[in-house]
């Protein structure tokens, strides 16, 4: 051969290897092995304020492509608990008992499909009564398309669409953490309108134990400040689509759901209202003039704590 031919073929054979090294996700480890490699994908659980009174109730992002052999590792971005459940077929979510599987880790590293698996409780922050995590990481063996759940709030669920090996990825890493910015702005912002909405419609005797909409729950008592007279009757009543809350003053009872004490003769001591739901209410009489302090027994590590003035 030539010294020209031979120049030309090397000349060939550098462009193919710059083309090769040029496409979108080439590495060295995809030419040597002649298959892609398996990836590692971010996803988040929940959001909230600096302040920890606006949640999140969501999974971002909720639809999510990988291939099999991939994972993923999700990381809590909320003071609220929440798990990662992929339930068997069929199987709707149970409800929230705080329960030996719902609250730990079931299931191994990689996800065959079909069982029951949990990633236990997951919160930023330190969670009163509860052993925590802040990520959660699981390798998907099949091919499918698979929800999952968070036990505590049902409202909440994403998809996996976990692809044969070797498939094309629709979205990149970058666009994913690009949704998740943009969805954390938004449950803030619907958050500080579900605040001021619950301020102006909430007065001394018409408490709102919290508010949200079933994706953003703001864990507050509205009005901000409560004032009242001896002999009046405060009502409490839960507008939060999302999160269960109590009225409570005193320490903690044994059993936080169970209501406890005389709410109709309240003069200072123990008092519960048990766990209330969307649109329950909670009402106390109060006979006695004072500053009584009283919170959420789920949510007052994240600042759901309020006082109430009794004047003569």
């Amino acid at each position: 051969m030539s010294k020209k031919g031979t120049c030309t073929i090397l000349a060939l054979f550098c462009s193919l290897l710059f083309t090769l090294l040029s496409m979108p996700g080439a590495t060295n480890s995809t030419l040597a092995h002649g298959t892609p490699q398996p990836r590692t994908w971010h996803a988040v659980v929940g959001a909230e304020s600096g302040d920890h009174a606006i949640q999140g109730l969501l999974f971002q992002p909720d639809v999510l492509w990988i291939n099999v052999g991939d994972t993923v590792v999700w990381t809590a971005k909320a003071g609220d608990i929440h798990t990662v459940t992929f339930l068997p077929p069929g199987q709707t979510p149970p409800p929230f008992t705080g329960s030996s599987d719902q609250v730990n880790k079931v299931g191994g590293n990689v996800y065959d499909g079909k069982s029951y698996f949990n990633s236990g409780i997951m919160a930023a922050i330190p969670v009163p009564g509860f052993q925590v995590s802040r990520t959660y990481s699981l390798t998907f063996g099949v091919a499918g398309d698979f929800t999952y759940h968070c036990i505590v709030h049902p409202s909440m669920l994403a998809i996996i669409h976990v692809q044969p090996e070797g498939a094309p990825y629709p979205f990149s890493q970058k666009d994913y953490t690009r949704q998740i910015k943009a969805g954390t702005k938004t449950v803030l912002k619907d958050g500080h309108k579900l605040a001021e909405v619950a301020e102006d419609h909430s007065s001394n005797h018409h408490v709102t134990l919290g508010t949200g909409d079933g994706r953003v729950s703001v864990v507050r008592f509205f009005p901000s400040q409560i004032t009242v007279h001896v002999g009046d009757t405060v009502k409490f009543t839960n507008l939060d689509a999302g999160n269960p809350h109590t009225v409570t003053f005193g320490p903690d009872p044994q059993d936080e759901n169970a209501a406890y004490g005389d709410p109709q003769h309240f003069h200072g001591q123990p008092l519960s209202s048990g766990i209330l739901f969307f649109g329950q209410a909670f009402s106390v009489t109060f006979e006695q003039a004072g500053i009584f302090p009283f919170r959420c027994l789920f949510h007052d590590y994240l600042g759901m704590t309020q006082t109430i003035t009794v004047l003569n």
